[in-house]
């Protein structure tokens, strides 16, 4: 499932679209073998909406982003993000409850679930340096570790000419690779193109 606002989509519209896909999905729970999410980030930004409309539905936010006693929708000109209303930070709590729901919503769809999601590196700064001292999921804040906290393995894809492999090995200071599953550990050839230029992929070697 793709969830990318393109150029002809606005983040309301991507958004609209995520959740009448994810539900049309729930209605046929168990047809799907696999799931493929792309990408995680995506869904990141689609929580700042969904999140501040899981805040509207709460006890704490009954009567947040409301004209009349009815509830705005994002996109109209007094619609304010949680994120943006709750001080210190507390806004992200429910952007982050928002996205782990996703994450179990997918459970239900599919019994094999995989994320594509982008990396960013992980600094350390003080007043003398800049240091790169590993690699992380690119999710907001404490997201990034929730997430990997949840998932049996984590990979990251790297390429070789016409190879492509799933490395789990645990690089520094990373949060991008390691598995539960012994079975996945090291570097996993995952696709390849042969001779007549037709890829040939080994998920028999993950599942």
């Amino acid at each position: 499932m793709s969830i990318y606002p393109t150029q002809d989509t606005t983040l309301s519209e991507a958004y609209g679209n995520y959740v009448k896909i994810r539900n049309l999905l729930l209605e046929n729970k168990g047809k799907y073998e696999y799931l493929i999410i792309d990408g995680l980030s995506d869904l990141d930004m689609l929580a700042s909406i969904g999140g501040t409309y899981l805040f509207m539905d709460s006890v704490m936010g009954k009567t947040f982003n409301r004209r009349g006693g009815e509830k705005l929708k994002y996109g109209d000109k007094d619609f304010v993000l949680v994120e943006n209303f709750l001080k210190d930070g507390g806004g992200y709590r429910w952007t982050r409850e928002w996205f782990m729901q996703q994450i179990e919503m997918f459970k239900q769809i599919s019994p094999y679930r995989i994320f594509a999601a982008h990396v960013s590196d992980k600094l350390i700064r003080d007043n003398q340096r800049e240091e790169v001292v590993g690699a992380e999921i690119a999710l907001t804040g404490k997201l990034k570790t929730i997430f990997a906290s949840k998932v049996t393995s984590l990979a990251k894809l790297t390429a070789d000419g016409d190879k492509r492999y799933l490395n789990f090995d645990v690089l520094n200071d990373s949060i991008i690779a390691g598995s539960r599953n012994p079975k996945l550990s090291g570097k996993i050839l995952i696709s390849e193109k042969d001779k007549e230029g037709k890829i040939i992929t080994h998920w028999d070697k993950i599942y």
